[in-house]
């Protein structure tokens, strides 16, 4: 894949904006005709990666893509790219998998559209969410499948269709 071809920015998983890119150039800053700057070069790595400033002025959070690091500017660029890039369908997540703090999409059965919401704490096998509008709503965790279900991002109506309810 060229470089040049990375028109479109990937979306942010969250509030589907644009993400942007962030490029980091660890070479060393010890001058060529220092004795030491090829022991320095050895170690050098271009790190590159997507945040999503929308998110980030939201809740206050970093969001994220993962890194991709390397000795090649433009093969690192690549890799950061393919890394923002969502592949597969996502499932749910698990009670384990449900991020203290972050930024989630709730699905209820029978609501039509999932809730940007944020988990405060949890209590006794309770989950206790911010909803956009304000709300605060409290999630057993014997209810997850059947009654509410947690996604990293926001599903698409394929998504959830391929996701069956528990009961």
């Amino acid at each position: 894949m060229d470089v040049t071809k990375l028109k479109k920015s990937p979306k942010c998983p969250y509030c589907g904006n644009v993400m942007k890119l962030n490029f980091v150039d660890n070479r060393p800053t010890v001058p060529r005709d220092n004795p030491n700057y090829w022991e320095c070069a050895k170690d050098w790595q271009y790190v590159a990666y997507y945040t999503c400033t929308h998110c980030s002025q939201r809740t206050g959070t970093t969001i994220k893509a993962p890194q991709a690091h390397g000795s090649d500017p433009k093969e690192v660029m690549i890799a950061a790219y393919v890394e923002a890039i969502p592949g597969a369908l996502q499932k749910p997540l698990t009670w384990e998998e449900i991020p203290d703090h972050k930024l989630i999409f709730m699905e209820l059965r029978g609501i039509d559209k999932p809730i940007p919401s944020i988990l405060r704490q949890t209590i006794d096998d309770q989950a206790f969410y911010t909803m956009e509008s304000g709300c605060v709503f409290t999630f057993a965790m014997d209810e997850l499948g059947k009654r509410w279900r947690p996604w990293a991002t926001e599903p698409t109506e394929e998504e959830r269709s391929a996701q069956k309810w528990i009961g």
